[in-house]
């Protein structure tokens, strides 16, 4: 007789991806060589099937929470020509009981950590995003 795996709370849990136009711009512009753009976007595709598929479960190296900023978390993509951030957070359940997952804006690092203002910013969007429910999203 075999055992049946336990019922989580991260396998009952579904998770739907709200684009704001900040973060599809971040995503459409990626970098004007058409050959890293690609390599890229691929990478940040797979992060973000992740990101639908395990949500707040979601750890590094793929994402991670941001210390400091209420509800801010960044997805993680590394490529030889930078490390890129597309910061996003959780809002209420939509009408299908999925949990919101709203991306944010993205930053590319090539050295240092972004400036503060870049994760600033993020949770001020985050927080007016979850404000108001008729902000513009994709």
């Amino acid at each position: 007789m075999t055992k049946k795996r336990a019922d989580t709370p991260r396998d009952r849990e579904r998770y739907a991806i709200v684009w704001l136009p900040e973060a599809e711009h971040f995503l459409l512009n990626l970098n004007p060589q058409k050959d890293v753009a690609d390599r890229v976007l691929m990478k940040l595709i797979k992060k973000l099937e992740y990101l639908e598929q395990f949500g707040r479960y979601l750890e590094r190296p793929h994402a991670a929470k941001l210390a400091g900023y209420e509800g801010v978390y960044e997805l993680r993509v590394e490529d030889e020509s930078g490390w890129y951030r597309l910061f996003y957070g959780f809002g209420p359940m939509d009408g299908t009981g999925a949990t919101q997952v709203a991306l944010l804006h993205g930053v590319i690092k090539h050295e240092a950590n972004p400036p503060l203002t870049e994760y600033q910013r993020a949770e001020t969007r985050l927080r007016e995003w979850k404000k108001s429910p008729g902000m513009p999203t994709r």
